[in-house]
């Protein structure tokens, strides 16, 4: 019983860590919208945001101002560094909610085998079949429709960028680029079932022959 009680110990505190990473999801989520609303906004009209955030930032510091070139260039780095974190935070909180449901499953076998014979099922199969239509539609934003979206306002930033002189236009696609292929990675993982192909499984397998059985699997389904 001494063993099932620390055990049970080690869920309790995964399961806080889990809240930890869903708190630090959703503030992540409140600066992405924010920042995603900025770049539209430079794809839209950027002459004006860059003399509405100058005029701002005087307001604050008398006789700072930013040009536009380094403006755009640094929201696009600070949104590249936002999305990073976002999806290692998001795939971090699938990979734990998984390992609550293995802990769930083990605490709930020993359980059966005492006198209290109750099963634990917080995070594991009563919350999968109640799963509200709700939560569904949630989940479905953060897994497709959150990455499709950047990965659209980031293609459209560069499509309007290359008629640009400025020599920071090739430092604008840098980073666009990786928010894009961060963008495809995470909807790999998500989507395309890429724990199927585990390190230890699969050692030598290269970029192309994982690509090649992510696109066999997405046909069978």
């Amino acid at each position: 019983m001494k063993e099932v009680n620390l055990y049970y110990d080690h869920y309790k505190d995964s399961f806080s860590l889990q809240k930890e990473y869903l708190s630090e999801r959703n503030k992540l989520t409140a600066w992405l919208i924010i920042l995603l609303v900025i770049v539209s906004g430079f794809i839209y009209d950027p002459t004006t945001l860059n003399e509405k955030v100058n005029r701002y930032v005087e307001s604050k510091v008398n006789g700072l101002a930013f040009e536009l070139k380094y403006l755009n260039t640094g929201v696009i780095f600070i949104l590249l560094w936002v999305i990073t974190r976002y999806y290692q935070v998001v795939l971090q909180i699938e990979k734990m909610y998984n390992y609550i449901n293995e802990c769930e499953d083990n605490l709930s076998r020993g359980e059966q085998n005492s006198s209290d014979n109750y099963v634990i099922t917080r995070e594991s199969s009563y919350y999968l079949e109640s799963y509200p239509w709700l939560k569904t539609v949630v989940d479905f934003s953060y897994v497709v429709l959150m990455p499709v979206a950047i990965i659209s306002i980031a293609t459209i930033k560069i499509i309007k960028e290359i008629p640009w002189t400025t020599h920071f236009k090739i430092v604008d696609f840098i980073g666009l680029g990786l928010i894009i292929l961060f963008s495809l990675l995470y909807l790999s993982n998500r989507k395309l079932k890429e724990e199927y192909f585990k390190k230890e499984n699969y050692p030598d397998l290269n970029f192309i022959t994982r690509l090649l059985h992510y696109l066999r699997i997405c046909n069978k389904d």
